[in-house]
């Protein structure tokens, strides 16, 4: 189930600080930062494609960060397993979601600029543990889990056109 998903999301998450080789390479603050100037330099709320856009630039910058190979490749997984969950959100509330994903890249960048992986590690847990309360939200409003699922993602495959 989609819970499922994300509870082992939040753990993978929270693995990636356990998991640190060592601290931030400097560049990784460099590369959110300019992220962060990109994101911010959008209209408000900018559209579902450059939403994305920068959610996904945000993931790889942290991916990149994971030295386990077998972590990364399924917190990369389960990324893009709940991606059209994310599109959908966005299209319920595009105005909050940007204000959220623009707070996340803020601090990502403050904690980053830190070289502290496990306040990486922790922010993304507490993101993720936020987006999966959000779409749980989505369900508590109505029907089972696999209806719900089928039409947050048929109204983000209208949204992202």
């Amino acid at each position: 189930t989609l819970a499922d998903i994300y509870q082992l999301r939040i753990r993978l998450a929270g693995m990636i600080g356990e998991f640190a080789s060592g601290p931030c390479p400097p560049e990784a603050a460099e590369e959110m930062r300019a992220l962060q100037a990109q994101a911010e330099a959008l209209p408000a709320p900018p559209g579902a494609r450059a939403f994305w856009q920068v959610n996904e630039a945000r993931h790889e910058i942290v991916n990149a960060l994971i030295s386990n190979r077998e972590l990364r490749g399924l917190h990369d997984l389960y990324y893009f397993k709940v991606a059209p969950f994310w599109f959908a959100l966005y299209a319920e509330a595009p105005e909050r979601e940007f204000t959220l994903l623009l707070r996340e890249i803020r601090e990502m960048v403050f904690w980053l600029e830190q070289g502290d992986m496990k306040a990486v590690a922790n922010m993304q847990e507490n993101n993720t543990a936020m987006a999966a309360r959000r779409v749980s939200a989505a369900f508590e409003q109505g029907g089972n889990e696999p209806e719900v699922a089928e039409k947050m993602v048929r109204k983000s495959e209208v949204s992202k056109k």
